[in-house]
């Protein structure tokens, strides 16, 4: 079933009735990342802030560094699971050229042979402006994309025109690495619909102008 698209206008709709209900829980804080990684990683998707370095895999874990977006680093230990996120154990130099060592969250690694390089050295394939809107899933209707995987957080609809399905992206203001793996009647052309788990979280979102960064190219 494809996921039917709940765009502000009709999230308003359903506000009175549902905004304050839960519909699909809490936000997980493990994004839909790379099951697993190779022998190196970029730091992505952090939205400019960088990615913690802890000194064991889980939240709890003292942070001993922050490795800057667009990093390279090199796996060392992992996947491990903790505080319901995924872990690698990581090595890389940070912004003052201080060697670090620990655990970073898998959502903001990304294996980089799925990451494009142009040719200023810029990581990306292409950056465009876009207009970025929100949806949820309500009751059993959305469960599916149209690619026909389960909806998760980094899932995002797309115009296949625009941005072929499989491709992955950062969105500027949002967290993680997004997949383009669902369609919706009313994407068409610089758009781009994100998953939120919840009705809340999506009206909160609601239609926003920003830059999107298409990491790779899907097939």
């Amino acid at each position: 079933m494809e996921v039917v698209p709940l765009r502000l206008a009709s999230l308003n709709l359903l506000a009175a009735a549902a905004l304050g209900a839960l519909l699909l829980g809490t936000w997980p804080g493990n994004a839909h990342a790379d099951a697993l990684l190779g022998n190196s990683a970029i730091v992505l998707g952090t939205g400019g802030s960088g990615v913690k370095v802890r000194s064991s895999y889980g939240l709890s874990g003292d942070i001993l560094g922050v490795l800057p977006e667009g990093t390279l680093v090199n796996i060392l230990d992992g996947p491990k699971t903790g505080d319901e996120m995924t872990w690698y154990r990581v090595k890389a130099m940070d912004g003052a050229g201080l060697r670090l060592r620990g655990w970073a969250a898998a959502k903001y690694l990304m294996s980089p042979d799925r990451v494009a390089q142009r040719a200023d050295g810029t990581i990306g394939s292409r950056s465009f402006s876009a207009t970025v809107m929100s949806y949820a899933s309500v009751g059993s209707i959305g469960e599916y994309t149209s690619t026909g995987t389960h909806v998760h957080v980094g899932t995002v609809a797309v115009d296949p025109r625009s941005i072929p399905l499989g491709s992955r992206l950062t969105i500027d203001g949002l967290e993680g690495v997004f997949t383009a793996e669902d369609t919706g009647p009313g994407v068409k052309g610089a758009m781009v619909d994100v998953w939120f788990p919840d009705l809340t979280s999506a009206l909160a979102w609601g239609t926003r102008q920003r830059t999107v960064t298409v990491l790779w190219e899907g097939p």
